[in-house]
C-alpha cells in the first residue's frame, strides 16, 4: 500500500509539473481559473457598488442574477479543463507510463485530481466571493457552489474520456495538442452546447422550483453524469488506454 501511494504521488506531482511547467499547457488551461479567481475579488472588493446597482433593477431583470453567476462560473470551468490533452502529451513516451508498476486506474486519478486541483480551488473561492459581492442570498450562493464543484468534476472527467476517444500522440510540439487537436476542441465547442442546455433547463426548473432548487438539480444531473464518465472510465477507459500502448 505504501508502495502503491508513493507511486501515485509520483505520478500526481508529475502532472502537476507539467501543467505548470509547460507554459501553453497553463494559459489555455489556466485562463478560467484566473478569470474566476479575478472576478469574483473583483466583485467581493466592489459589493456595495454592484449591490446599489443591482437594486436598481427591475425584479424580472434581478431575479435572473444568479443564472447569470452560474453561467459565468460554468462558462470558466470549461475553459480550465486540463484532462482534454493529458493522454496525448504523453506523446511517444506513453509506453514508459504503462510500463510503470501502477494500474491504470491510478495513472487516470492522478490526471483526473491534478485537474481538479487547477479548478477547484478556484471555485471554492471565486464563487462565494462573486455571490457575496453580487448580494445572493444564503441559499442560492450555496446552489452556486455546488453548482460549481459538479461542473469541475464533470469537465475534468468528461475531458479524460474524450482524449481517450480521440487522442494525438504523434503531434509535432504541445502546441499542436493543445490548441488542435479533436479531444480538445470537441470539449470546448461542445461546452456552448451544454452551457445553452443548462440555461434552458435553467429556465424550466427554475418556474417550479426557485433559483436555489434549479441550481441543486443541475448540480445533481452533473454529478449523476461525473459519475457515469467515472464507470465509463473503470471499464471502456482501461481497455482503451491499454490499446493505446499496444
Amino acid at each position: 500500500a505504501l508502495k502503491s501511494g508513493s507511486a501515485f504521488s509520483a505520478l500526481y506531482r508529475k502532472e502537476l509539473r507539467r501543467i505548470f511547467g509547460t507554459p501553453v499547457y497553463l494559459m489555455n488551461t489556466g485562463v478560467g481559473a484566473l478569470l474566476l479567481l479575478g472576478g469574483g475579488i473583483y466583485a467581493f472588493v466592489s459589493g456595495g457598488d454592484i449591490s446599489a446597482v443591482l437594486s436598481q433593477l427591475p425584479p424580472q431583470i434581478s431575479g435572473m442574477i444568479p443564472a447569470a453567476l452560474a453561467l459565468v462560473l460554468c462558462f470558466c470551468v470549461t475553459l480550465s479543463s486540463s484532462t482534454s490533452a493529458c493522454i496525448s502529451l504523453e506523446g511517444n513516451r506513453l509506453w514508459i507510463l504503462r510500463e510503470a508498476p501502477v494500474s491504470v486506474d491510478t495513472i487516470f486519478f492522478a490526471k483526473i485530481l491534478a485537474g481538479l486541483t487547477l479548478m477547484l480551488p478556484a471555485v471554492l473561492i471565486g464563487a462565494p466571493l462573486g455571490a457575496y459581492g453580487c448580494g445572493l442570498s444564503l441559499t442560492d450562493a450555496l446552489g452556486l457552489i455546488l453548482l460549481g464543484v459538479a461542473a469541475t468534476f464533470f469537465t475534468v472527467l468528461e475531458g479524460l474520456v474524450l482524449n481517450l476517444i480521440w487522442p494525438k500522440l504523434d503531434a509535432v510540439n504541445d502546441t499542436v495538442v493543445v490548441k488542435r487537436s479533436m479531444s480538445v476542441s470537441v470539449q470546448v465547442f461542445g461546452s456552448f452546447g451544454l452551457l445553452a442546455a443548462g440555461a434552458g433547463l435553467y429556465y424550466l426548473l427554475s418556474k417550479p422550483l426557485g433559483p436555489t432548487g434549479a441550481l441543486a438539480c443541475l448540480a445533481a444531473l452533473l454529478a449523476l453524469l461525473s459519475l457515469l464518465f467515472a464507470a465509463l472510465l473503470r471499464g471502456w477507459g482501461r481497455r482503451s488506454f491499454e490499446a493505446l500502448c499496444g
